[in-house]
C-alpha cells in the first residue's frame, strides 16, 4: 500500500505540492525508536531506569529547506514544534500516524548526491513526543488507538 509521508516544521518550508501539505518537507524516509535498561535479579525483582528516545531521522531530497536546517544546526537553534504525518492511499488523505514534536533541535545532517537530485539525512533531537496511530477500515474510515506523549525533561508520560 502506497504512503506518503510530510513533515511540518516550524519556520523551514519543504516544496510539497500536496493541497493538504502545502510548502512541507516530502519525506523518503524515516526511523525512530526507544530502547529501556531494565534489569531482574534471581530473587525475582525487577527495576527500569530512564526510557532512552533514539533522535528522529528522516531522508528527503535537497530543498529549499535544507539551507535552513544547515543554518539551524551551525546555530543551535531550536524548531519549536513539528508534525510527522502518514497518508496511506484511500484513507481521503487524512493521517493514519501522526507524530507530533516540541522543541527540536537539529543533530545530524548529511547531504549525499550522485547523478540524481542530492538526498538529505536530517536527524532531530526533541523535548517532546506525541505518538497518535488511527486503524483505517475497508471503507477508509480511521479510529484513534489513542495517543502517547512522552515528555524527556520531566522523564514521564502526559
Amino acid at each position: 500500500m502506497a504512503v506518503d509521508y510530510f513533515l511540518k516544521l516550524d519556520g523551514i518550508q519543504g516544496e510539497s505540492e500536496d493541497a493538504a501539505h502545502k510548502d512541507e518537507i516530502q519525506i523518503m524516509s524515516w526511523s525512530w525508536g526507544a530502547s529501556q535498561v531494565s534489569s531482574v535479579s534471581g530473587t525475582g525483582g525487577s527495576g527500569a531506569g530512564k526510557a532512552d528516545l533514539s533522535d528522529f531521522s528522516i531522508m528527503t531530497n535537497f530543498d529549499k529547506g535544507t539551507p535552513k536546517f544547515f543554518k539551524s544546526i551551525c546555530e543551535g537553534a531550536h524548531i519549536k514544534t513539528g508534525t510527522m504525518t502518514a497518508i496511506k492511499s484511500g484513507a481521503n488523505n487524512k493521517p493514519y500516524l501522526k507524530v507530533d514534536f516540541k522543541e527540536l533541535f537539529v543533530s545530524s545532517l548529511q547531504i549525499s548526491a550522485s547523478s540524481e537530485i542530492p538526498t538529505v539525512s536530517i536527524s532531530f533531537t526533541y523535548n517532546e513526543i506525541k505518538v497518535d496511530y488511527s486503524v483505517q477500515n475497508e471503507q477508509g474510515n480511521l479510529t484513534s488507538t489513542g495517543a502517547v506523549t512522552y515528555n524527556l525533561k520531566q522523564n514521564k508520560l502526559t
